[in-house]
């Protein structure tokens, strides 16, 4: 059953060592990273079918990731390259114990980036036609380009019966304006047929970490998983 991975794909920038703070380190490993094109490397390495699409820069880093992408087994054919915009990278920091602090884009905007100028009208709906399953997260509704392109793409998953899995993949340092996400994403997941997020990401949007007592909130889902 045919799989499409829809949304960011981008570069980790990794501390190499134990750190407090962005100032204090120096030295970064890059690995290729989004959570939708992580999926996609996934699923292809597993031998499933799988398609992905999003947008990044026409850079060095933009066709790097594709190209690993690619030899992963997944189809990039309906990947953009922006003409523009760059890739976007992310720095993160690890504490001693090798917990996770994403600390943004340096002195970069998070909208001005590839992946958050992502057209509605660069989706493609042949990609859609042999999905049985579309998976999103929710970072591109951070941003009007893509929120509508995200839009686009669950209008032609319902066109084929496409089941529609999300993963909450909270990020505050995406959104422009963090206090407005909760309300968008709520309204986002009466879409999906499947959710899967955090037992944090459950507390924040349903006051539960319980996958039952979530699902009686969003009555359409058709299985909940919380990690």
């Amino acid at each position: 059953m045919p799989v499409l991975c829809f949304g960011e794909i981008l570069v980790d920038c990794l501390a190499e060592r134990p750190q407090q703070s962005l100032a204090s380190e120096q030295t970064w490993m890059t690995y290729a990273g989004g959570a939708p094109a992580n999926v996609a490397s996934a699923l292809a390495k597993l031998g499933q079918s799988v398609c992905f699409m999003g947008c990044v820069g026409n850079d060095h880093s933009g066709r790097a990731l594709i190209a690993t992408l690619t030899e992963a087994g997944v189809n990039c054919d309906y990947a953009t390259l922006h003409r523009t915009l760059p890739t976007r990278q992310v720095y993160v920091l690890r504490d001693p114990e090798g917990d996770r602090q994403f600390l943004g884009f340096g002195e970069r905007d998070p909208a001005s980036f590839a992946d958050a100028q992502f057209k509605p009208e660069w989706v493609a709906a042949e990609g859609f036609e042999k999905a049985d399953f579309l998976v999103m997260g929710t970072l591109g509704l951070a941003y009007p380009d893509t929120g509508q392109a995200m839009a686009r793409a669950l209008t032609l998953a319902d066109a084929q019966f496409a089941k529609v899995v999300v993963d909450v993949n909270w990020r505050p340092s995406f959104w422009p304006q963090p206090e407005l996400a909760g309300p968008i994403i709520l309204e986002f997941l009466r879409q999906a047929d499947f959710l899967k997020l955090s037992a944090d990401e459950a507390h924040w949007l349903f006051q539960t970490d319980a996958p039952q007592a979530i699902a009686q909130r969003l009555d359409q889902l058709e299985g909940v998983m919380v990690t």
